[in-house]
């Protein structure tokens, strides 16, 4: 395997994992809301919020990571 297409898949799996925690995060923050009964617009916001991420996040997988990670498989 080329030292680029690792760097490009070990690149994609960090970002991912970034995400991963970010969102958690987000998740958590949400359930605070929930817990101390915030307003519908405020967890509405965060919903949003969340939503716009994991849709980045899926953009990501499919245009980065899964073409890189199937690079490295057939190699």
């Amino acid at each position: 395997m080329a030292k680029t297409e690792k760097t490009a898949l070990e690149d994609a799996i960090d970002m991912l994992k970034s995400d991963h925690d970010e969102v958690d995060e987000m998740f958590g923050d949400y359930k605070k809301l929930m817990d101390y009964e915030a307003s519908a617009a405020k967890r509405k916001s965060l919903a949003t919020e969340i939503c716009d991420a994991l849709t980045q996040h899926a953009e990501l997988e499919e245009q980065v990571f899964y073409p890189a990670a199937r690079e490295y498989i057939k190699e």
